[in-house]
């Protein structure tokens, strides 16, 4: 067995800390943690609506949603030649715990519902989005111990939760501010489940143990 610890990114998806240990078999499971920072939303964003996915409007609630978001990523691949450094990973991305404010307005010109009108100036909205991705890597090993690797992978999302939470300054107008709020978690889970469909590049170095 062999086990790889190390640093690394996963563009447009997550910076942080990996693992990678060969079974028997060359058979590979692969762990890594970090954070979603928000140049890498916006580099979402972009590739959305290249695409035309949705428009400005949606891709700041994206953000507001999605920024800093903890991502955990897990893969079980497969090496197929024992002598070259050519793999086959496929697995699960979360992203999650992350989330900041929009304004009223984007929310409203957005999802069609007031919450402007309800004085709610600053809408919280955080998401826990769930992907699947497969991709192909390769790895290189300097010295018996040093090991970089470059991964290039399709990631998709499959389900979504989102949460907005507003609090109305007149408590009359809470219930109105509750149904908005419930409408926009419906508009961006469907957003989420639709339009995230990412290439991602990933490169990282390790030391090998």
């Amino acid at each position: 067995m062999r086990l790889d610890l190390g640093l690394g990114t996963a563009v447009p998806v997550s910076v942080g800390a990996e693992a990678t240990a060969e079974l028997p078999y060359r058979i590979l499971a692969h762990v890594s943690v970090g954070w979603l920072p928000s140049p890498y939303v916006d580099l979402i964003n972009d590739i959305v609506i290249a695409f035309g996915g949705y428009d400005e409007t949606t891709a700041e609630l994206v953000e507001a949603a999605l920024q800093d978001s903890f991502v955990l990523r897990l893969a079980a691949g497969y090496r197929p030649f024992e002598r070259a450094g050519f793999e086959v990973l496929a697995g699960y991305t979360l992203a999650a715990l992350g989330g900041g404010l929009s304004t009223a307005e984007v929310a409203e010109a957005a999802s069609g519902k007031s919450f402007s009108s309800s004085q709610a100036r600053e809408v919280p909205i955080d998401a826990t989005v769930h992907n699947f991705q497969i991709g192909v890597g390769w790895r290189f090993v300097f010295w018996d111990r040093l090991v970089v690797r470059a991964t290039l992978s399709y990631l998709q999302c499959f389900a979504s939760t989102t949460t907005v939470t507003a609090e109305a300054q007149a408590p009359r107008l809470q219930p109105q501010l509750d149904q908005a709020a419930d409408d926009l978690e419906e508009y961006l889970d469907d957003t989420f489940t639709t339009y995230i469909k990412v290439p991602v590049l990933g490169v990282g170095a390790a030391y090998r143990f």
